[in-house]
């Protein structure tokens, strides 16, 4: 089976890897020619993380979108509503297979009257994708033997709704606020904040968490989910932080020495 990857981003990079190694011809449509041997190095990277097997790699880089062949479609590009239309209309015409998004913070049918979902986690080493399937594309025999074949690498595939944020970010990102809203409006410092979550959900870092999706990331998704929800808080802080230029991980200008400074001061 052949799948089209739209972009080659953090998660594109990682979606198509896994998918290389689960033995898929994978094409992945990039706006600039990249080296091969750029992928193969993620690919081995992926393969080391996920402890998969390196069989036979199977993947074609292309430039123009009309060279995709019509086979399903993961859409793997930037939290832009408008970029996610263009791109769905002007392939939609090319191309009558599933087409799903990535998105982490917009629902499908908010790009495409027949757009389906598929969420994967940042890093991928997180075994659990999301799935949303519109009507038709829940009969169609190669997506269900593609959501099949995550099983079987011990992927957790759950059914979601037709809604932003699905379910998982949905909670984490509603933790998140919560925990920056701590600092922000109840005088809270963030030590104070890792000394509780050290006896909460087995110690996990919100703040090492927000480094690693990215600052702009989490305050566009937060956002996003505030036009549907007036109940979630964005914080100042993260707006702030983005100002001066700390963006997380991907800069290394993160939120915990953006937080860090801040306190100095």
């Amino acid at each position: 089976m052949e799948i089209n990857i739209l972009g080659y981003g953090v998660m594109g990079r990682q979606i198509s890897s896994l998918l290389i190694l689960m033995g898929y011809k994978v094409n992945i449509f990039l706006k600039e020619t990249l080296p091969e041997e750029v992928v193969l190095k993620n690919i081995k990277k992926i393969a080391r993380f996920l402890s998969l097997e390196l069989k036979e790699i199977n993947f074609t880089l292309l430039t123009d979108i009309t060279n995709l062949p019509n086979a399903i479609t993961i859409e793997c590009i930037s939290e832009n509503i408008e970029d996610k239309k263009l791109i769905y209309n002007s392939f939609n015409n090319i191309n009558n297979k599933p087409y799903l998004t990535n998105t982490s913070s917009f629902s499908p049918s908010e790009i495409g009257e027949n757009v389906s979902g598929i969420h994967f986690f940042n890093p991928i080493t997180i075994k659990l994708v999301e799935i949303y399937m519109t009507s038709e594309h829940s009969l169609n025999n190669e997506l269900l033997q593609l959501i099949e074949s995550f099983k079987e690498i011990e992927f957790d595939v759950v059914g979601v709704n037709d809604n932003r944020a699905y379910i998982a970010n949905f909670i984490l990102f509603e933790e998140i606020s919560t925990a920056i809203k701590l600092i922000e409006k109840y005088q809270y410092d963030m030590k104070s904040i890792l000394q509780v979550y050290k006896h909460l959900y087995n110690g996990r870092n919100v703040f090492d968490i927000i480094d690693v999706v990215g600052i702009d990331i989490t305050y566009n998704i937060l956002n996003n989910l505030k036009e549907i929800d007036d109940s979630i808080y964005v914080p100042e802080l993260l707006k702030e932080a983005l100002n001066n230029g700390y963006l997380g991980k991907k800069n290394k200008k993160t939120f915990k020495s953006f937080l860090e400074n801040k306190e100095k001061n």
